[in-house]
């Protein structure tokens, strides 16, 4: 076997290798299944051939859309909470997912502060605020 057979084969089991995880990201339930699945290691020989490898290409973008949606789902769970208390409990529970996203998906991580955020404020109490009576102009 030359060098260049080689090299191809390698490249063939990587390929194989970035659908196998790309499968196991669509088919991820959680925000910890989808970084697992990006997890695709590659020999130090092919690091440099790793753009040809195409499934290996798709991987950041779909890892990035599957944790999206996941993360919609749970924000849209979070929302139906009944009042705050029960909001604080079940937010403290996804934020251990979504500590997770940071390091790979900041801009995710901070959409997902912001929601948070959003939603929580929908339990305060409304301020109101009582302006002065109008001043009426004389002429």
């Amino acid at each position: 076997m030359n060098t260049s057979t080689f090299i191809d084969n390698e490249l063939r089991n990587l390929e194989i290798r970035g659908r196998m995880a790309l499968e196991q990201i669509h088919r991820s339930t959680n925000i910890r299944e989808v970084i697992a699945g990006m997890n695709v290691p590659v020999p130090a020989m092919l690091r440099s051939l790793r753009n040809s490898v195409s499934s290996l290409s798709r991987i950041e973008r779909t890892a990035y859309g599957r944790a999206e949606s996941i993360v919609r789902a749970q924000l849209a769970a979070l929302a139906e909470e009944e009042d705050e208390q029960s909001f604080l409990r079940h937010r403290g529970r996804l934020m251990t997912e979504w500590r997770q996203i940071q390091g790979r998906f900041p801009r995710l991580a901070a959409v997902i502060q912001v929601e948070s955020e959003r939603l929580r404020a929908k339990y305060r109490a409304p301020i109101h605020i009582t302006s002065a009576p109008a001043a009426v102009i004389h002429s």
